[in-house]
């Protein structure tokens, strides 16, 4: 059970670190060129933060599911 734990854990952590970078590629992109990140719409914004999310799923997944399936017996 405590696999559920560390895996949302791992999630988490891959996300919010994926979502501080994109922050500051948002400042950045600001700074540099103005209000650029106000033209964008809503569903672009969408899959931005959902390939994030899936992203940071799946890599979660391979660090911490995956090698549990390796353990199992055959």
């Amino acid at each position: 059970m405590f696999f559920f734990v560390k895996f949302a854990a791992v999630t988490c952590a891959f996300y919010m670190g994926l979502a501080a970078l994109a922050q500051a590629g948002f400042l950045l992109m600001a700074r540099l060129t103005g209000m650029g990140g106000i033209m964008v719409t809503r569903s672009r914004w969408l899959i931005l933060f959902g390939t994030m999310w899936l992203a940071s799923f799946l890599l979660s997944w391979r660090i911490v599911i995956a090698p549990m399936f390796v353990k199992l017996p055959k």
